[in-house]
């Protein structure tokens, strides 16, 4: 009896430790599809991401008035 209990310990724990490294594996991969993701995102310009279907990022943008560059030019 004690024999076959330790045989299926021993089966239930290389069981465990089988489904736990196919676990890390999969999470593995799934981080690095993601950070490849997010690479191939970040190099995209605005109009790319729009043909692709992505919404453009929220970058901080600088509006200029029409005239100002003269106006500062001309104060030199």
């Amino acid at each position: 009896m004690t024999d076959t209990h330790s045989l299926l310990t021993r089966r239930a724990l290389q069981t465990g430790l089988f489904e736990s490294a196919v676990a890390i594996i999969e999470a593995v991969k799934a981080r690095w599809q993601a950070a490849a993701t997010r690479r191939a995102l970040a190099e995209l310009t605005s109009d790319q991401l729009d043909d692709v279907g992505y919404p453009p990022p929220n970058r901080p943008t600088l509006e200029i008035k029409a005239g100002t560059m003269t106006k500062l030019l001309s104060m030199r």
